[in-house]
């Protein structure tokens, strides 16, 4: 078991290693993204041409959808699932959206109720347990 000062050491040590790997990574992801605006080689704007592609589409970034898509058609499962995430139908992501689209409506209909029970003058800053009160309320009328 090391003692406190090596443990503190290793563990300086793994910050060090973990915020250069995610610098790394960040300038790979960077490099990636200047290369998508590349013109592609003559050859391969030849071939973009001929599929009907204008002169402004012909960089790595169409290559790599249309190389995308060939392999889709072939079959390619995996190519198949980075076509959903890049084209934001991925069904997790979807869900989470229609979720919080959701929560947003009932938010603002308890927002507009309590509005209509205090007066739409008044500035409501913390929903936080007023729309309880709220159904307390109701149902506690009918005594």
């Amino acid at each position: 078991m090391p003692t406190s000062e090596e443990a503190r050491e290793y563990g300086a040590k793994g910050g060090k290693a973990s915020g250069e790997a995610r610098a790394k990574k960040k300038t790979i992801g960077n490099i990636l993204k200047q290369w998508s605006s590349f013109a592609v080689s003559d050859k391969q704007a030849e071939q973009l041409k001929k599929m009907g592609f204008s002169d402004d589409d012909l960089v790595n970034s169409t290559l790599v959808a249309v190389k995308l898509i060939e392999q889709m058609t072939k079959g390619d499962l995996k190519a198949m699932e980075m076509y959903v995430k890049l084209t934001g139908q991925d069904p997790e992501t979807e869900a989470k959206i229609a979720k919080t689209k959701q929560e947003t409506r009932l938010v603002k209909a308890e927002e507009q109720k309590i509005k209509n029970a205090f007066g739409e003058d008044r500035e409501v800053e913390d929903l936080t347990g007023l729309a309880d009160m709220l159904k307390d309320d109701e149902s506690g009328s009918d005594d």
